[in-house]
C-alpha cells in the first residue's frame, strides 16, 4: 500500500476506509502519522534498502505466522518513507519490554541484588532477558489482576518472534523493540516490528573466518549464532523444533520467491536482489548446520545420562 502523505492535509486511503494525517515534528527526522486516532510512526532516517527489508521480513512472518505490524510506504513530496503501525483497538495498552523490566525490577529489589549482570553485556541481553521472563510475566499478571492467560502462550509468541530475528541476522530485538498488549484480562504479546536491520544481507559480506562448526560463511556483517545456539542446547527441545520449522518453511518456498512476491505485491524492484539472495541463503544454511548440531549434542548428551 502507498499512501500519498500531505503534510498537514487530511486524506483517505485507496479504499476509502482509513484516514491519514500527517504533521513534521520540527527539529526532528520524523512524521507523527494518525490513523483513525491511532499514532503511527514513520521511519525518516531509512533508505531504500531498509523499506525492501522491512517488506521482505513481513513476508516471511507471514509464511511463518508470526503475527506482526502493519506497514505502509508513505510518500512524501516524492520521496519514500516506511510507516509502520498496530492493527489493534486504541484501548489496549503497550507495554515495551523496557517498561516490563524496570516496572519489575522496582518493585523487586532482592531480583536486581541477586541477578546483577541482567543488564549486562550486549550480545547476552537478549538471552538474559528470555531466560527471566516467565517470572517477570507472572510477577505482572498478579500484579494487575490479570485473569485466564496462558503465560506459556506469550511466552511462545515472543520465543518466535526472537527465533525470527536470530535465524535471519536481526540483531537488535532488544526490550524496546518487542512487548504486551493489555486490555482487562486480555494480555498478548504486540505484533512484531523493526525488521528493517535485514537489509545487511544487500551488502557485499566479507569473510573474516569460521564459525565453532568450521562454517566460513560468518562475515563482518553477520551476527554468530551463539547466542541462539546457547538458548536452543538449554531450552526445551520444542523450541529446537520451532527453529527448524521455520528454517525448513522459508528455504522451502525460497528467498527468490519471496522476493518475487514482494515485488509483485508491491509493484517495486529490488535492486542488489542477488547479493540478498547468496547472503541470506548462507546464513540460512549457517543456522540450519548449527541447529543440527545443537540436536546431535543433545542427543548425545541424554544417551549418556
Amino acid at each position: 500500500m502507498r499512501i500519498e502523505l500531505t503534510i498537514q492535509l487530511r486524506i483517505t486511503d485507496f479504499d476509502d476506509e482509513i484516514e491519514y494525517y500527517a504533521e513534521y515534528i520540527e527539529g526532528s527526522d520524523a512524521y507523527k502519522i494518525s490513523i483513525n486516532g491511532s499514532e503511527v510512526f514513520l521511519k525518516d532516517w531509512c533508505d531504500i534498502e531498509d523499506i525492501h527489508a522491512e517488506l521482505i521480513a513481513a513476508q516471511m512472518l507471514d509464511i511463518l505466522n508470526i503475527p506482526r505490524c502493519e506497514i505502509a510506504i508513505g510518500l512524501i513530496s516524492g520521496k519514500e518513507y516506511l510507516l509502520s503501525y498496530p492493527s489493534y483497538e486504541e484501548s489496549q495498552e503497550f507495554v515495551s519490554g523496557e517498561r516490563l523490566f524496570w516496572e519489575f525490577y522496582a518493585n523487586n529489589p532482592d531480583f536486581v541484588n541477586e541477578n546483577p549482570d541482567f543488564y549486562g553485556k550486549e550480545e547476552t541481553k537478549e538471552f538474559n532477558h528470555l531466560h527471566s521472563i516467565w517470572g517477570i510475566l507472572e510477577w505482572y499478571i498478579k500484579e494487575h489482576s490479570i485473569e485466564n492467560v496462558s503465560i506459556k502462550k506469550l511466552l511462545d509468541d515472543l520465543i518466535d518472534q526472537f527465533l525470527f530475528s536470530q535465524i535471519n541476522d536481526i540483531p537488535d530485538f532488544h526490550s524496546n523493540n518487542w512487548g504486551l498488549l493489555h486490555k482487562g484480562n486480555s494480555l498478548s504479546i504486540y505484533p512484531k516490528f523493526d525488521n528493517e536491520m535485514l537489509e545487511k544481507h544487500f551488502r557485499e559480506l566479507e569473510i573474516i573466518g569460521t564459525n565453532t562448526m568450521g562454517v566460513s560463511s560468518v562475515s563482518m556483517h553477520q551476527t554468530p549464532t551463539s547466542i541462539l545456539e546457547k538458548f536452543l542446547y538449554i531450552s526445551e527441545d520444542a523450541y529446537l523444533k520451532r527453529a527448524e520449522e521455520m528454517i525448513r518453511k522459508l528455504m522451502s518456498v525460497g528467498i527468490s520467491n519471496i522476493i518475487n512476491t514482494v515485488e509483485n505485491k508491491w509493484n517495486i524492484k529490488i535492486g542488489k536482489k542477488d547479493i540478498f539472495v547468496t547472503n541470506y541463503t548462507n546464513r540460512l544454511n549457517l543456522v540450519e548446520s548449527m541447529v543440527e548440531e545443537v540436536r546431535d549434542q543433545k542427543a548425545s548428551t541424554r544417551s549418556k545420562k
